[in-house]
């Protein structure tokens, strides 16, 4: 039973420190400092691109889902 614990606290550590290693790769829509969140602020240029036609709807939703899902994940 201890080895278990051992085992899943390891695991939770390692991938922690694995995840952001990964994400450095990956390109987060409507991110304009590269932090790889979206805050509001940078969604509310988000909208305002997307209300003066300079990015797509389908590109704010993608924003959109994402928050969901980090939202969801925390």
């Amino acid at each position: 039973m201890k080895w278990q614990v051992f085992a899943l606290v390891l695991a939770l550590f390692v991938s922690s420190a694995i995840a952001p290693a990964l994400a450095k790769g990956i390109d987060v829509p409507g991110d304009s400092n590269g932090d790889k969140i979206v805050s509001t602020e940078e969604l509310k240029a988000a909208e305002k691109l997307s209300q003066e036609g300079q990015i797509t709807k389908a590109q704010l939703e993608e924003m959109l889902c994402r928050i969901i899902r980090i939202i969801l994940f925390l």
